[in-house]
C-alpha cells in the first residue's frame, strides 16, 4: 500500500464491465432489463508502479470475475449488473473526485473500495454527504457513518488480537513498534499501543515511524536496537515492510519480529521472504494467505477459497494463489450483491438498510453490521503465519 515514486495517467479511467450475452432465455431477459449500477474506486497505477499490478489490478480482476459470473447466470433481481471502475492513481484527491463521478455521472447504487486506506478516507465524505452506501475493503478506524460499512474486524479489533498474541503467545514484555507514516501504519501503531497499555507488566519501550519515501530506516532501527526490546511489532504494508527487513538484516538484528496484517502479501514474500524465513519473523494476516495450506475439508478452504480460485482460473487462466486484495474485493462485491437481494431493489436507501441486516461469511471475516455498529466482523479471525520454504504457512510454537 505504500509508494515510492508517484506517476499519473491522463485522467482517472473508467471501465464499464458487464457480462456477455448468453443464449439462455432467462439470461437474455435479464440483460434486456435496466442495469443495476455498482461503482468501485481502485488504485490501478501510481506510487512507483507497484500499487496497480500488486493491489489495484487483482481487486479489479476479482470484482470483474464475480460480476461477469453473475451476469452469465441471469444477473441480480432479474437485471444485469454494470460495474464502473475508477482509477484513483493512488491519490486521495483523485479518489474523492472519482467518487463524485461515480455518484453524479454514473449514478451508482453503491461504491466498493478503495484499495488503500488514504484513498478510502477521501471517498467516505462524498458517500456520506450524497447518501450512497459504501462498502470499505481496507482495515480502517472510522467514526460511525450512516452510509459507510466496513469489511473485517477493523484496526482496533485487529490491534487487540496482535497485542494478545504478542504477550500471551510470544511472551513479550518489552515491545518496540515501527510503523509506516500512512493512515494504516499510524492507526495500527496507535491502536496496538493502546491495547498494550491495558496489559499489566508489558510496556512499549520504543516507537518509530518512517515515511514510505525514505531511502533508509537505519536510524529508526538503531534506536530500537538501543532500547533492547524482546519483540519488534511492524505495522506496514508488504513493500514498506520489505524495506524494514532489508535494514534489519544489514544491522545484524536478531530481535523477533511480529508483522501486522498488511505485511504477509505477495510483494513482501518476493522482496523479503528469505529474510523473514531466516530470522523467523511471525505475521498476523488474513486466512486467505494460508488457505491452500489448510486441510482440504476445512470449510474456509472448501466452501470459499477453492470455488473462488476456480472462478479466477476460468476467467483469467492463471493458477496463482489468491491474495488478500482479491479476497477483500470479492467480499466487497458479494456483500453488495447480498444486500441487493435482501433489499429487492437498487434504491440507495433500501440498500443501506439491507446492509444492516444481511449476514455474510467472507475472506476477511463475517459481515454482521447493525444499526449501531457498521464494523462488519465482531472479532478479528486472522491467523498467525510464518515463511517456510518460500511460502506462507500456519504458525506453530
Amino acid at each position: 500500500m505504500k509508494g515510492l515514486i508517484a506517476f499519473s495517467l491522463k485522467a482517472a479511467s473508467i471501465v464499464c464491465l458487464c457480462g456477455p450475452m448468453i443464449a439462455a432465455p432467462s439470461v437474455r431477459a435479464a440483460l434486456g432489463a435496466e442495469a443495476i449500477r455498482l461503482g468501485a474506486v481502485l488504485s490501478l497505477s501510481g506510487r512507483g508502479g507497484f500499487v496497480g499490478p500488486l493491489v489495484g489490478t487483482p481487486m479489479k480482476e476479482a470484482v470483474t470475475a464475480v460480476i461477469d459470473d453473475k451476469n452469465r447466470k441471469g444477473g441480480i433481481l432479474g437485471r444485469p449488473v454494470k460495474l464502473f471502475i475508477e482509477n484513483d492513481e493512488t491519490s486521495p484527491s483523485r479518489a474523492a473526485a472519482a467518487a463524485q463521478r461515480l455518484i453524479k455521472e454514473r449514478k451508482v447504487a453503491a461504491i466498493i473500495g478503495a484499495s488503500l486506506v488514504d484513498s478510502t478516507l477521501a471517498v467516505i465524505p462524498a458517500c456520506e454527504r450524497e447518501h450512497v452506501p459504501m462498502i470499505v475493503t481496507v482495515p480502517l478506524v472510522s467514526p460511525f457513518n450512516k452510509w459507510i460499512f466496513l469489511l473485517g474486524a477493523g484496526d482496533v479489533r485487529g490491534a487487540e488480537h496482535m497485542a494478545d498474541f504478542a504477550v500471551h503467545t510470544l511472551k513479550a514484555k518489552r515491545i518496540a513498534v515501527i510503523y509506516s507514516e500512512t493512515g494504516y501504519g499510524q492507526a495500527g501503531a496507535r491502536d496496538f499501543s493502546a491495547s498494550i497499555r491495558k496489559i499489566a507488566g508489558v510496556s512499549i519501550v520504543a516507537q518509530e515511524g518512517f515515511n514510505t519515501s525514505d531511502a533508509s530506516v537505519t536510524h529508526q532501527l538503531e534506536r530500537i536496537k538501543e532500547a533492547d526490546p524482546d519483540l519488534i511489532v511492524l505495522y506496514a504494508d508488504g513493500a514498506s515492510a520489505a524495506v524494514v527487513a532489508k535494514y534489519y538484516k544489514q544491522l545484524g538484528m536478531a530481535t523477533p519480529v511480529l508483522g501486522s496484517h498488511g505485511v504477509p502479501t505477495p510483494e513482501f514474500l518476493a522482496l523479503a521472504g528469505a529474510t523473514a524465513e531466516e530470522y523467523g519473523w511471525t505475521m498476523i494476516g488474513d486466512r486467505i494467505v494460508i488457505a491452500n495450506q489448510l486441510p482440504p475439508s476445512d470449510p474456509y478452504r472448501k466452501d470459499l477459497y477453492e470455488p473462488f480460485l476456480r472462478l479466477m482460473k476460468e476467467r483469467y487462466g492463471r493458477s496463482a494463489a489468491l491474495s488478500v486484495y482479491e479476497g477483500a474485493a470479492y467480499d466487497g462485491v458479494m456483500v453488495a450483491i447480498e444486500a441487493l437481494k435482501a433489499a429487492g431493489t437498487d434504491d440507495r436507501a433500501a440498500l443501506r438498510d439491507a446492509l444492516e441486516r444481511i449476514r455474510w461469511k467472507g475472506f476477511v471475516g463475517p459481515f454482521a453490521c447493525s444499526p449501531r455498529d457498521h464494523q462488519g466482523a465482531p472479532e478479528d479471525n486472522s491467523a498467525a503465519m510464518v515463511v517456510r520454504n518460500g511460502a506462507y504457512v500456519p504458525f506453530s510454537k
